[in-house]
Formats: C-alpha cells, sequence, structure tokens
C-alpha cells in the first residue's frame, strides 16, 4: 500500500515549510469547528496528508462514478479555493476529518451530480482507475493530529456556556482537570476559567477586538481576552498540524 500511494505521488513537489504552516492556519478556519468540536482538550483525531489531486473538485456523477478537476474559481464552501490557488498556497497538503464534525458540505446540480468535499474521509483519487483509494496505514498513523473547537479563532465564544454547563450539578461536568503544558499548564487553565465565569457574571466585560488583529472578522461577539488566552493552545494544535504532515513528507520521500 505504502508504495502504491508513493507512485501515485510521483512527480508531485513536497510542500515547504511555509506551506505547511500556511495549511494549518487554513484548516483553523475551513470549518466551524468553535461550533461542532469538543472545546477542552485533547480534542479528535484528524488526518493530514499528502493528495495528488489537492485543492481540485470531485464530482460524483448520478450513477456514482467519481471525477476530479480543477477548480477554475471559488466554488460552494468558503474553503473551496480555486485550485492554482489552493496550491500556491498549501501545495498538496490535504487533511481528512475522522469524526463527523458537523455538516458535510456538498452541492448537486441539476443533471444529479454533486459537488463532493476532498476533506470527509483520508481516501485521494486514482485516476486511471477513476475511482477513490484508501491511505497506507502508515500514512494515518504517521499523519494524526488532534483538534479542539479552539483550533478556531471563535473558539471563546463557546468557552463561557461551556464552563456554565459543566458547574450545573444536574449534569456531568467534562471540564479539564489540566491543560497541556505546552499551552501554560495549569496556571493557563485557571486564567481561562476565571475569566469564563467573570463574563458569566458580568457579560458587559466582554472585550473587542481591536483593529488590526488578523482574526478581528472572526472574533464578532467573542471576549478578546478570552481569545488571547487561548491563543497558546490554537498556536499548540497548529503546530501539531505541522509535525503530522512533515512526517508524512518524511515517510514518503
Amino acid at each position: 500500500m505504502l508504495g502504491e500511494y508513493r507512485e501515485l505521488l510521483a512527480g508531485v513537489p513536497m510542500p515547504s515549510r511555509e506551506q505547511i504552516e500556511a495549511f494549518a492556519r487554513f484548516v483553523s478556519t475551513a470549518h466551524s469547528w468553535y461550533k461542532h468540536l469538543p472545546i477542552w482538550p485533547p480534542g479528535v483525531p484528524m488526518n493530514f496528508f499528502l493528495d495528488p489531486g489537492a485543492g481540485a473538485q470531485r464530482i460524483v456523477d448520478a450513477r456514482g462514478r467519481v471525477d476530479q478537476v480543477d477548480r477554475l474559481e471559488r466554488g460552494f464552501h468558503h474553503s473551496w479555493l480555486p485550485t492554482a490557488k489552493y496550491r500556491d498556497s498549501f501545495g498538496h497538503a490535504a487533511y481528512a476529518r475522522t469524526a463527523r464534525t458537523g455538516t458535510v458540505v456538498s452541492f448537486i446540480g441539476a443533471d444529479g451530480s454533486q459537488l463532493a468535499p476532498s476533506d470527509e474521509e483520508p481516501l485521494v483519487f486514482e485516476p486511471s482507475g477513476a475511482e477513490l483509494v484508501a491511505l497506507p496505514d502508515e500514512v494515518l498513523e504517521a499523519g494524526t493530529a488532534l483538534l479542539s473547537a479552539v483550533v478556531h479563532p471563535r473558539g471563546p465564544l463557546l468557552v463561557p456556556s461551556r464552563v456554565a454547563w459543566d458547574r450545573d450539578p444536574g449534569r456531568s461536568g467534562t471540564s479539564p482537570a489540566d491543560w497541556p503544558a505546552e499551552s501554560g499548564g495549569t496556571a493557563a487553565l485557571a486564567q481561562i476559567l476565571e475569566r469564563a465565569e467573570a463574563l458569566l457574571a458580568d457579560p458587559q466585560l466582554e472585550k473587542p477586538a481591536p483593529d488590526g488583529n488578523p482574526d478581528r472578522h472572526h472574533l464578532l461577539g467573542c471576549d478578546f481576552v478570552l481569545y488571547q488566552l487561548l491563543t497558546p493552545e490554537r498556536e499548540r494544535q497548529q503546530r501539531g498540524m505541522v509535525a503530522a504532515l512533515e512526517c508524512v513528507v518524511d515517510l514518503v520521500r
């Protein structure tokens, strides 16, 4: 299987470190993870890999046959970039959700064909057989990273409500007993929970994002203090994506 995967990638350029890092930032907002993933670590596993058809549009016709074509303009979903722009930005980096993490985006045309997402399952298009094939186990293992809701900049939006849910004596709370050491450990978690409790007691304390913040367009209705407190964990998860992709690159070279 690994040998066949390497053959599929023959002639495909490996993404640069800059492209891999840009891809991790792209994945962080590719879907509304803050609505669908658990807030507290460790999160859920996702697969990161190389796809010879990365950034292309998969099409399933009315008879279930699969094809893949370059996307010439932005597609139905905001993450469906034109293929040339995608590859210029991220090379052939790709990812797939390994669990149901929200609504699957697709579009059905008048002829019954479906524009299908490529991030739903860890599959790649094999042109000679016009079919989707599974990734080798070695690639799945090497390319796994854990993501939680806070990987998205809007993660702070739901933290206070999650804290309120967890402290309700009528429910079995799931507040974390600890926090990743790389993201500040127990001291950082205490600050996050303290800020969430303060916002629950007085929503007027919410601080808006300042002009010039690169994530400002994501942060409407979010508390900027919580955003700052969660930033080390968001960046840690992005580094996890980078490390997963670099492991796959090393594996297939």
